[in-house]
């Protein structure tokens, strides 16, 4: 396959500020990396990033998929960037309760089932699984292919809050449908959750870490602020969040004493 074409002759260029969602392998490819990059100045170690090979994630030939991916998607899943979780680390978080997918190898025998439980939601082929919670809450994060979107999805809350993007699950044509393991059938009800194009979902997510609306925790967890919104900008600020001078070591040992509910006093 001749991947620089495949990833742009699909749709345009996503430009800041464009409404209207478009599909490209190389933006997606950069836009995540630098999402990565920015996590790594505030709370991820600066070697977490795993970047691909010249050539792709290198997998066995006998590599397939159950439910199906996409060529799109099975070429773009080849060229990602992946994160390391620091061995010290219970886990990494890239959102609200979300942990990153690394599909630059694979264990076990295939197919591989790269896709959320069915009780939770099922997706078409041309849709990739970027992150998901490790327990039952927390935030899924959706790539769709075609439409060049973004879905953040938190299936315990339910979608309070959908965008303009967002598609209801009466007006999805041909969703894809499965049966969970007790009988009940589920379908493509991700689709009614908020859904971005690649520069407002990378500038949301980086407005909500610059913000302290999302907040990393030690050892790699990242959760809502809520009521101490306020709390974390002081705490961040007298480290010199956000800015050039922003001691990340000394501000995440603060926040581990706050957690660990030890005092937190200024230097």
């Amino acid at each position: 396959m001749d991947s620089d074409h495949e990833g742009n002759v699909q749709s345009g260029h996503g430009e800041e500020g464009n409404d209207q969602p478009t599909y490209n392998r190389n933006e997606i490819i950069t836009s995540l990396t630098d999402y990565y990059k920015f996590l790594g100045l505030l709370y991820l170690p600066s070697d977490s990033i795993k970047y691909p090979p010249e050539g792709g994630w290198q997998w066995p030939a006998s590599t397939t998929f159950s439910p199906e991916k996409s060529e799109e998607v099975i070429e773009l899943m080849r060229n990602l960037p992946y994160l390391q979780r620091p061995s010290a680390w219970d886990s990494i978080n890239i959102y609200e309760k979300c942990q990153p997918e690394d599909y630059s190898q694979f264990f076990g025998e295939p197919p591989y089932n790269i896709d959320p439980t069915p009780w939770k939601t099922t997706l078409p082929a041309h849709v990739l699984m970027i992150g998901q919670p490790e327990g039952r809450d927390g935030h899924h994060i959706f790539l769709d292919t075609q439409r060049g979107t973004w879905t953040l999805s938190d299936f315990t809350v339910g979608p309070s809050e959908p965008t303009d993007l967002s598609v209801a699950v009466d007006d999805i044509e041909n969703p894809v449908t499965r049966t969970d393991e007790d009988g009940r059938e589920c379908t493509e009800n991700w689709k009614e959750y908020a859904t971005y194009t690649t520069p407002q979902f990378f500038t949301k997510l980086r407005n909500e870490f610059t913000e302290l609306i999302a907040v990393p925790y030690p050892e790699g967890q990242v959760h809502f602020a809520h009521e101490e919104v306020g709390y974390f900008k002081d705490l961040f600020g007298r480290y010199g969040w956000p800015g050039e001078e922003y001691q990340k070591d000394e501000c995440l040992e603060a926040v581990r004493r706050y957690v660990d509910g030890e005092d937190d006093e200024e230097d």
